[in-house]
């Protein structure tokens, strides 16, 4: 009988580390190489919790989108600024290929915040320059704005409340 435990053991110890790895895509904003480099410390910090992380410029979302598409897996997407607007596009877009999005997070995003109904979770940081998100009678996800008073624009793609929020979401419903 212990042989079996023992064979069971290894056997537990050999399945991959990516069989419960949320696919997730960070969209930086316009000036991500200078603004949003806040969201790599977020990027590491969700590949050292075991997920597939990719971060992206915001004009990046036509290879994420050939990208997911092909693997045909739920995603979760982020984005700070215009990566926000980029990351509720490509949500859009996935809708019209039957894809799931189990989180989207957005980080004071510009633009139209208008949910497609293949978003499960979705969560927003603005601070009252740019957009809530908002969703049409058809949508059943959950939405939940959070208006960031006192922040300013630049530093809510580092704030750790923010960061902790999305890592506990992903970790808890996105695998």
């Amino acid at each position: 009988m212990s042989r079996i435990y023992a064979l069971l053991f290894i056997a537990i110890l050999t399945l991959p580390t990516s069989a419960g790895a949320a696919d997730i895509w960070i969209f930086r904003g316009l000036l991500g190489h200078i603004y949003s480099t806040g969201l790599d410390d977020l990027g590491e910090r969700l590949k050292r919790n075991g997920h597939r992380v990719h971060v992206l410029a915001h004009f990046g979302s036509n290879s994420a989108l050939a990208e997911i598409i092909k693997r045909k897996n739920s995603v979760t997407l982020i984005g700070h600024s215009m990566g926000g607007k980029t990351a509720i596009k490509l949500a859009r877009e996935l809708a019209v290929h039957g894809i799931e999005v189990c989180l989207l997070a957005t980080i004071d995003p510009v633009g139209s915040g208008v949910l497609p109904i293949n978003v499960h979770v979705a969560l927003n940081w603005w601070h009252g320059r740019f957009s809530r998100l908002f969703y049409l009678p058809d949508y059943t996800g959950y939405v939940r704005n959070f208006e960031m008073k006192g922040w300013s624009h630049t530093a809510l793609d580092s704030a750790d409340i923010i960061h902790n929020r999305i890592a506990t979401v992903v970790g808890s419903r996105c695998r």
